[in-house]
């Protein structure tokens, strides 16, 4: 069998796609060992000219499947040039769904014609990514499963003499240690989880000897759903602001780290008593961060958001509530502090468990089983996107505020119906 692999040779803007196509690639080349794998160029700067060339590799090599690794460019430029040139060629089209599924409506809303009556998978990274992806189906049929994006055990483990970073940093021996990794942004949540932090230690909730370690960089992406833009630094001026509020002490037991660099991560993953994030990020297709840090064995305290859910059935992973607030989605900062409390307290922390627990669903290897057994699935042939889809994808082109109703200054309808499925509860 002949299996076409489309994604850019250019590594992404986004460090975690980079990633994730890296080891997606990794996944594959284990799955489909014995069958012929073509690598194919599709690259966004130079759509027009790869993707004609594409085509006549394509017409030459007639692979039996097509499978779109990429978050960009969307499939539809590839998809229209490949029925108007090949109108009788007929693959299967697996195509992998990444969390910018919703700022693209109308790209899929074109794509419809192209895919109609193909067979079609759709893999998505998450169970709240599916039944979102479900929501714009068609027919119940579609096939729309979860796969989700690989760690390479290679690069993060549970290593039995981890380098311990207190250290690094002259913290106590006996210090625990809170870690964030990712980038420090209005919808990572980062203030509130400063504040969590702060209010928690100051309670004496956690123990005293507790530090926040946040490595990561700022960002000004905001949250332009709700209308809500940052300029360069004003991110990191809201959690100057938090920060200042803080007592010295807590305020001592606070450490912004930067950008570490990646092969780094393994021993900081291995030496934290917890990783938490509160993100509710609206691209929060998965967790990169999140499932390397598992891998590593690490205790995980994770919003009840989008990707997050995936996490919840894993050992010494604690769930806070979220909702759909009217501006913005909302976490529950009282029951972070909660959580925080009881697994810092905890005595029945087994990190090779979570290690195992891990490596049996989010490895490389156990991803590339998933793909195996996805191959031999037969599909019913695509029966299109619904009339919600539809709908999105004409609002997206006349609106710029496709989710926010800019009279009331909250988020509209349609931001509650196509999001419910991220949050706890509404």
């Amino acid at each position: 069998m002949k299996i076409a692999l489309i994604y850019s040779f250019e590594e992404s803007n986004w460090f975690s796609c980079t990633k994730i196509v890296k080891n997606l690639l990794a996944s594959y080349l284990i799955a489909f060992k014995n069958d012929d794998i073509i690598h194919y160029n599709y690259n966004y700067s130079t759509i027009e000219y790869d993707t004609e060339i594409l085509i006549d590799k394509i017409k030459v090599d007639t692979p039996d499947k097509i499978i779109f690794l990429d978050h960009k460019p969307h499939p539809i430029h590839l998809l229209k040039k490949l029925v108007s040139r090949l109108p009788h060629f007929n693959p299967e089209i697996n195509i992998h769904i990444y969390g910018d599924f919703t700022l693209f409506f109308n790209s899929w809303e074109k794509s419809n014609n192209y895919l109609l009556n193909k067979k079609v998978k759709f893999l998505c990274a998450s169970d709240a990514q599916v039944n979102l992806v479900k929501k714009f189906m068609e027919n119940d049929n579609t096939y729309v499963e979860k796969v989700p994006f690989p760690v390479e055990i290679k690069e993060f483990y549970l290593k039995e003499k981890s380098k311990d970073i207190r250290n690094e940093y002259n913290l106590p021996a006996n210090s625990k240690i809170i870690l964030y990794t990712g980038r420090f942004s209005m919808q990572k949540k980062t203030v509130e989880l400063v504040r969590t932090f702060g209010q928690a230690h100051s309670e004496k909730i956690i123990p005293e000897n507790t530090f926040l370690l946040l490595a990561g960089e700022f960002d000004s992406l905001g949250f332009p759903f709700g209308d809500l833009y940052h300029h360069q630094g004003e991110y990191f001026r809201e959690y100057d602001h938090e920060f200042q509020k803080l007592d010295k002490n807590t305020q001592s037991k606070i450490l912004f780290l930067g950008k570490i660099e990646n092969n780094k991560l393994v021993d900081y993953y291995n030496s934290a008593d917890v990783f938490m994030s509160l993100s509710t990020y609206h691209d929060e297709d998965y967790g990169m961060s999140i499932a390397e840090a598992g891998i590593s064995g690490c205790p995980l305290i994770l919003s009840d958001w989008a990707g997050y859910k995936s996490f919840a059935h894993k050992n010494d992973c604690e769930l806070v509530k979220t909702w759909l607030g009217k501006s913005q989605p909302e976490v529950d900062l009282e029951d972070a502090k909660l959580k925080l409390s009881s697994i810092l307290s905890s005595n029945i922390i087994d990190r090779n468990k979570n290690h195992q627990e891990f490596n049996r669903n989010h490895s490389v290897e156990a991803v590339a089983r998933k793909l195996e057994s996805i191959n031999k699935v037969e599909c019913e042939p695509f029966q299109g996107f619904n009339s919600f889809l539809f709908q999105m994808g004409r609002y997206e082109q006349i609106s710029n505020f496709m989710f926010f109703d800019d009279t009331k200054k909250e988020m509209n309808k349609f931001y509650y119906e196509v999001y419910d499925v991220y949050a706890t509860e509404n």
